[in-house]
This record gives C-alpha cells, structure tokens and sequence, in this order.
C-alpha cells in the first residue's frame, strides 16, 4: 500500500469492522468463479509455538483458565463466528470463557474491558476492535499483569500495537487488492468506484486505501468515499451508499469496509434501483452466501479469520504451560483470501479442518482434559 494511515475499525471488521470461517490448510470447494487464492505468510520457527515437553514422556496437563473477550458487536456476523470458534477450542481446553457485548461504541468496549479485569480473567482477547480506541483501559488489564491479544483486524497504528502482546489478524490490504484487481479485470483500467471507510480502525480502513491505491493505479478512478458513524452504524451504512450511489450515477462499483454492511446496504440498494452495482465486500458469512445465492450482486474477500482464534489458544497454552512468551505475531502464519462471485452454499475456509489441525497439535504436546 502507498500509504500508512492512523485510526481503527471495530467496525468493520467491525464492523467487520469487521471478518469468516477459515483453514490454514483445507479450503471448500464453493465458488463457482474465484480469482486465484492470495496467500500471504510470516517468517518464524517452523509449525508455530511448541512445547519444549513434547517429547517427554509425560505430557504436562492444561490448566484451568478463563478467558475474558470483548465481543466487539453483535451485527458484525464474522464476529459472531469467532465467538463460536473460542467456543469450540475452549470445550477441547477446559477453560472457561467470559464474554462481554461492545455494543458497538469505544465507551462500551472500554467498559468491557474494565469489568473483564474486576474479574480476573487470565487472558484479555479482543477480535476486531481497535486497540487504538482501548488505550487507559488496555494500560489497565496490563498493569494487572494480564495478557492482551488482538485478533482478526490488524492494528494500524505503532502507538496501538504498544498497548497489546499479540496482534493476529488478517492482511486486509491484500484483500482490498484482491478485489481491486477484480473490478479491473471485469471493468477495465478506468473503472469507476465509491467506497464506505471506516477510519476508526485504522486496520479496517488499511483494505479500502489498499483497494483505492490499486484501482487507481491501474487508471481508475475513486468518485466519492465516506466514513461510517461509530455512534449510528446502521443508518450511516445504508445513508453513505445510497447518498454516494445517487451522485455518482456512473459508479460500476460499490467497496464495503466491513461485513455487516451487506444486511443493511443490499435493502437500500434495491430501494434507489442500484441493484445493478457490485458490491464489494469481505468475508463469506453465512448471511452473505445466502444473499448471493439468492442472487444478490456481490463480490465476496473470502479469508481464513477463525485460524486467529486458535493461533492464540495456542500461544495461551505454551504461556500458561511453559512460560514461553507470546509472540506478537504468530510465527509461520498463513493468510489466504479468495475473491467469490458465486457460491454453492458453503464457506471457502470451513473452520473444522483447522481446528482437527490445532487439537491434533496441542494433544501431541499436552494432556488434554
């Protein structure tokens, strides 16, 4: 990407601000038309944390924890499905989890936080919310001596990583350049887009400015862009595209910062009669891939989200087991996104597969409950 950008994206990702289903290593046969998948992986020791007792004889037991998460919004529907995959790991780990609603707004989230350290959590995860947007708080749970991981939306600032151990998360400028190339291949170097950002979340925002770098580029063209409403998020997601789609008459294109716009965009579409306009979105939710099934005009960033979830059981287990200190970014990770125009119904990167690859990891170094 040309350039960096502060700010952050609960939303989207959010708002999601937001992002998902996912597979290190398996991926569903459902598109119909895709481009080629993008992966995108970062150096470290092979296979991921490990555990020194291994090998011995006696394989060390998993303690009891409980782990505290920040729900970043209930209408992100990608977050809803990391909450599902935390569920699952935390049933093979015995360990308990505490969930809080962010509602969406910073307030909320700030006091999620701080209910979460009154109490005593042994490990603070916030998928898709903007540390940026956390910082007393995040200050607070550290001074308590409790571990912070970021997962799914990529921190965008240096003074928002500070504030975190581990930041997990997507490449979400590779998937704004997955479906930059895929407007320019279906509409020429001289297509037209508008674009909703949402500059809370810097990291969310990162795949828009990615998207727009590229189309214009390739001598495109960015006619109108407006920015989500952290305090009103439905009524500005349907007011941006129906405002941006009725001045730019001659817009091919619709690019969505988050997944949780496509419940209430596609109505708004269908009411100004700008069904004919993609849009441009990431992650196959459940509720997306029924869209398109009945025919919705999407374009779809399919990515592997739900392995962030168990990239940091894992680096849990070898903390709270050995004492190995939690890398900031998850050594070896493989992201993988795949741009869909069309589905059979089911999600590119299932998450059972990779959780089978996680399980089988952990009992070959642990003794499972």
């Amino acid at each position: 990407m040309k350039r960096k950008f502060v700010r952050f994206v609960a939303l989207a990702a959010v708002l999601a601000l937001g992002a998902v289903a996912c597979s290190d290593d398996d991926s569903g046969d459902t598109s119909a038309e895709t481009t080629e998948a993008v992966t995108t992986e970062t150096t470290g020791d092979a296979g991921g944390p490990t555990s020194a007792a291994a090998a011995a004889d006696a394989l060390p037991a998993v303690p009891a924890k409980t782990i505290g998460i920040v729900n970043v919004t209930g209408t992100s529907e990608v977050s809803t499905q990391l909450l599902d995959a935390f569920e699952q790991a935390a049933k093979v780990l015995g360990w308990t989890l505490i969930v809080k609603d962010g509602d969406p707004t910073p307030q909320r989230w700030a006091d999620s936080v701080n209910q979460l350290i009154t109490e005593n959590v042994d490990a603070l995860l916030i998928p898709l919310i903007p540390a940026e947007a956390l910082g007393p708080s995040l200050a607070d749970a550290r001074a308590a001596g409790i571990p912070i991981l970021s997962l799914g939306v990529p921190i965008g600032t240096e003074d928002g990583k500070a504030l975190v151990d581990a930041d997990y998360a997507d490449d979400f400028p590779t998937m704004g350049v997955a479906l930059a190339k895929w407007v320019i291949a279906k509409y020429g170097s001289d297509a037209q887009a508008v674009a909703q950002r949402a500059t809370i979340s810097p990291g969310a925002d990162s795949g828009v400015l990615a998207f727009v770098d590229t189309l214009e580029a390739a001598g495109g063209t960015l006619l109108d862009s407006k920015d989500l409403d952290s305090a009103n998020l439905v009524t500005s997601y349907t007011q941006n595209a129906i405002d941006m789609l009725q001045a730019n008459p001659d817009a091919d294109v619709l690019m969505e910062c988050c997944d949780s716009s496509v419940t209430f965009v596609l109505p708004a579409l269908a009411q100004i009669e700008r069904t004919d306009v993609p849009m441009l979105t990431i992650y196959d939710n459940p509720s997306t891939i029924q869209a398109m099934q009945r025919g919705a005009n999407l374009v779809i960033a399919a990515a592997n989200t739900s392995r962030t979830t168990l990239q940091a059981f894992d680096v849990l287990l070898d903390y709270f087991v050995n004492g190995t200190a939690i890398p900031f970014s998850y050594p070896n990770d493989k992201f993988d996104v795949t741009v869909i125009t069309e589905t059979t119904g089911e999600p590119v990167y299932p998450f059972g597969p990779m959780l089978d690859s996680f399980v089988k990891k952990w009992s070959s170094e642990y003794a499972l409950p």
